[in-house]
């Protein structure tokens, strides 16, 4: 999983425009890459309370229903 992650502006637009059900596809085959390399007690799930993070979170846990949701308050959120 080291390396680097960036990616080509082409490759962004294409996956940008993938269906729905592929991105989330994609997504359960990188939440199950990282636990299968690190383990449940190994793998935390960052939360910042935006829709982003919420949607990501119920993924990971409809999948890793134990996997521990942790949130940082860094102050610079929106009050």
């Amino acid at each position: 999983m080291e390396g680097n992650y960036a990616i080509s502006p082409e490759l962004l637009r294409y996956r940008q425009a993938l269906p729905l059900y592929v991105k989330e596809g994609m997504t359960r085959d990188r939440i199950r890459s990282f636990v299968d390399r690190y383990g449940t007690d190994g793998v935390y799930l960052s939360v910042s309370g935006g829709k982003d993070s919420c949607v990501l979170m119920d993924i990971v846990r409809s999948i890793y229903p134990g996997i521990e949701a942790v949130y940082v308050d860094t102050w610079m959120e929106f009050p």
